[in-house]
């Protein structure tokens, strides 16, 4: 039974901490379980059996927010840590030092599908957009710099809008 619900738990809960972290409160919910039928607890049947497992993981999995959340020092530091060890420095800022450790995680997720929305952009839609996004100075700043009419710059504001919508972004503050 444990097996069953497992795979349905870690896919279940997969946001709400890392995978290591699920697989241990899997462990202690399972471990609980059979001491418990050690100590001659008895279930009615298998949906017993399962629901008495859910109601443990889950109270582990809350367990681990708490600690994560500042009452265990040791795991406020280790969030800490993780946020210590971010690939760039705006995952840096947004990790913060004492933050929610899933807010970090979606926050992270968001910043790589900019970065990687970014990247797909061409050079030129990437002045477009970061000027009307305030980063560069206005349209008529860029297109006398560069040599552009005020279509041209319109049509890569256009391409560039679309081209962000394709990654699942708004591109409307652009």
């Amino acid at each position: 039974m444990v097996r069953a619900r497992s795979a349905v738990l870690l896919r279940t809960h997969a946001r709400r901490l890392r995978r290591a972290d699920l697989e241990e409160c899997l462990s202690q919910a399972a471990l609980e379980l059979i001491c418990a039928c050690r100590r001659g607890r008895q279930f009615d049947c298998d949906v017993h059996i399962a629901n008495a497992f859910d109601q443990r993981f889950l109270s582990r999995v809350a367990d681990q927010h708490r600690a994560l959340g500042g009452r265990s020092l040791g795991r406020a530091q280790f969030a800490r840590a993780l946020a210590a060890n971010a690939e760039s420095e705006i995952e840096r800022e947004i990790a913060g030092d004492e933050d929610d450790v899933e807010r970090i995680v979606f926050a992270r997720d968001e910043l790589r599908s900019v970065l990687r929305a970014a990247r797909a952009l061409t050079k030129d839609e990437r002045v477009v957009l970061g000027s009307r996004l305030g980063l560069g100075g206005d349209s008529e700043e860029v297109c006398a710099a560069r040599g552009w009419s005020r279509e041209r710059y319109r049509k890569l504001a256009q391409r560039g809008r679309d081209r962000l919508r394709t990654f699942g972004l708004d591109g409307s503050a652009a």
